[in-house]
């Protein structure tokens, strides 16, 4: 399914601000388990739940905890780094890079649980599309070349990858046990004892709400 088609029918449905007891009345699917709501959606849309890189044959889905006005509680996963850490530590270009066909199209959907999860619901979906020369695309390309410089300074520093932050952007550890740890064959050594994750931090959907029609108090 093309991202623009998923998108009108998700408007055209009116998705947001209907209970998921509602919305999904015809879902038997576990709604407490939090990984779960992507995939509902995808149901809803009639995607198969799958391993592809993107959820759309030319986009991404991306859904994340928020206020009831649409505003974002916390960050939001883009994708693992263990797979492209050595792509990073050789200067792969922004375009080129595993990070931008994640993050290139995408629609946004902010979640607001409040209450039971048969409560829960989603706001109103935000369409993004990197534009180069815009404002968004020049922010991100210059926070991943950032991301990039503070990861050889720390793995020069102690041989060990930590936090690492630009304004949209970030990468921080993801992990539970069995810890994974990342090797680099670029250093011939492990530079981490945990996996970690590119994260948009909160300050990307507040901007990306901002500049959309259906989120005029923000």
């Amino acid at each position: 399914m093309k991202l623009l088609d998923a998108l009108d029918k998700m408007q055209n449905q009116t998705i947001n601000d209907i209970p998921f007891e509602t919305l999904f009345k015809d879902i038997s699917i576990d709604l407490i388990n939090k990984g779960r709501i992507g995939q509902l959606l995808e149901i809803l849309l009639g995607l198969q739940n799958g391993n592809s890189l993107t959820d759309f044959e030319d986009g991404e889905l991306k859904t994340n905890k928020a206020k009831v006005n649409g505003l974002p509680i916390e960050t939001m996963f883009i994708t693992q780094l263990a797979t492209q850490v050595d792509d990073l530590l050789n200067n792969i270009g922004f375009e080129e890079s595993r990070l931008y066909q994640k993050i290139n199209r995408l629609i946004y959907i902010p979640v607001v649980k409040m209450g039971e999860p048969t409560d829960w619901f989603f706001k109103k979906p935000v369409y993004f599309e990197m534009i180069k020369g815009d404002a968004f695309y020049h922010q991100l390309e210059e926070d991943f070349h950032t991301i990039i410089e503070q990861m050889k300074n720390h793995i020069k520093t102690d041989g060990q990858l930590h936090t690492s932050s630009g304004k949209y952007i970030q990468i921080r550890t993801k992990d539970s046990k069995p810890y994974r740890p990342i090797y680099s064959h670029v250093y011939n050594a492990p530079i981490s004892n945990k996996n970690f994750a590119f994260y948009f931090k909160k300050s990307f959907m507040t901007d990306l709400l901002k500049k959309s029609v259906d989120y005029p108090d923000i």
